[in-house]
C-alpha cells in the first residue's frame, strides 16, 4: 500500500523508506577440510570447506536505492588485491533456523535495493537491514514458516527500520500464502537459507554507465548467495567491493571486461570469461553453483 505520504506500507503498519548508514558485522563458519573440484560445459567449479575457518565481513555506506546513481564516484581505496580484500559472508548459513515475524509490502514487484528487474513472481522479500548485511543476502533464497503454510522466497530489497533482526517484508502474496489472511499484518515465522534446484548457469550484468575507467558488475541467477567477485587484470585476480546496491565496484576500471571468477558462501567457485562489457545487458556463465550436502 502506497499513501499520500509515499511511504512503504506493510500489512497495517506504515513505514518511511530513509538512507541511513549500516555498519553490519558477522562471522561465519564453513564446514569441514574437504576440497572438490570438478568441471562441466567449460565452467570449473570447486569447493573449500575448512573446519574452523572464520571470515569477518563487513559493510558500510548505507543509502537507498534513489541514490544509487550518484555512487560512481567511488573512492579507489575500495579496489583492493584479492589477496588481502575481505570476504563478505552472510549470517545464516544453510539450514541455521532464524525466527522473526513477517510483514507484506504493496510495492513488491521484485526491484528494490538489489536493483533486479520487476517481476509477477510473488515468491519475493525484503530482509532487515541487518542480515541485508551490505547486500550479501540479495539473491538468496529464504524457506519460510508461518502459522498458515510456507514458501521458498528471493531477497530482493532490504527492510529499513523498524524492520527488526530475523524480520522478513513479504509481497502480499507470499505474506497470505503462510499467514492465511494479509489483515493480519505481521505474524511469528521461522527462516532458513536454502539452495534450490534452479535452472540456467548464473548470469552477469554491467551496469548502465559502465566503461573501461569505471564498472559494476552484478552477479543474477546463483543458487547460493555470493561471497567474492574478482576480475583478471595483468598482475592476477583483482577482488571487487561490493556495493550495498548489489553491484561489485571497479572504481578505475581494472579489469572492467575481462574474466570473471565469484565464490558462493561455501566456497565453490566459478569462472567465466567472454563476458562484454556490454551496460545493461544480461549475459550468460557457463556454470551454476552446486548444492551443497
Amino acid at each position: 500500500m502506497l499513501g499520500k505520504t509515499g511511504h512503504r506500507a506493510y500489512g497495517r503498519f506504515g513505514r518511511k523508506k530513509i538512507a541511513g548508514i549500516l555498519v553490519a558485522i558477522s562471522v561465519a563458519v564453513v564446514g569441514s577440510g574437504i576440497w572438490v573440484s570438478s568441471s562441466a560445459n567449460g565452467a570449473t567449479v570447486s569447493a573449500t570447506l575448512q573446519s574452523g575457518t572464520h571470515i569477518l565481513s563487513k559493510s558500510t555506506d548505507r543509502r537507498s536505492h534513489s541514490r544509487h546513481e550518484k555512487t560512481v564516484q567511488l573512492a579507489s581505496s575500495l579496489e583492493t588485491p584479492a589477496s588481502t580484500a575481505t570476504e563478505v559472508r552472510i549470517s545464516g548459513q544453510l539450514g541455521a533456523v532464524h525466527t522473526g515475524i513477517a510483514t507484506w509490502y504493496a510495492q513488491a514487484n521484485g526491484g528494490g535495493n538489489c536493483l533486479y528487474d520487476p517481476t509477477s513472481d510473488i515468491a519475493i522479500a525484503a530482509i532487515n537491514v541487518t542480515d541485508y548485511n551490505g547486500s550479501a543476502m540479495c539473491g538468496a533464497y529464504l524457506h519460510v514458516k508461518g502459522p498458515q503454510g510456507e514458501i521458498t522466497v528471493k531477497v530482493v530489497d532490504n527492510c529499513p527500520a523498524p524492520c527488526h533482526p530475523g524480520q522478513l517484508d513479504l509481497s502480499e502474496g507470499a505474506f497470505t500464502r503462510i499467514a492465511g489472511n494479509p489483515v493480519l499484518g505481521q505474524i511469528p515465522i521461522s527462516w532458513t537459507l536454502v539452495s534450490p534446484a534452479i535452472s540456467g548457469p548464473v548470469s552477469y550484468r554491467y551496469k548502465e554507465g559502465s566503461t573501461r575507467w569505471w564498472c559494476a558488475i552484478q552477479v543474477r541467477n546463483h543458487r547460493n548467495p555470493v561471497a567474492k567477485l574478482e576480475v583478471l587484470t595483468p598482475s592476477g585476480w583483482l577482488q571487487l567491493q561490493r556495493a550495498d546496491y548489489n553491484y561489485f565496484v571497479s572504481p578505475s576500471g581494472t579489469g572492467c571486461g575481462s574474466q570473471i571468477r565469484i565464490t558462493d558462501i561455501y566456497g565453490q567457485v566459478l569462472t567465466d570469461s567472454g563476458i562484454a562489457l556490454n551496460p545493461g545487458v544480461v549475459q550468460s556463465g557457463s556454470g551454476q553453483f552446486a548444492q551443497p550436502n
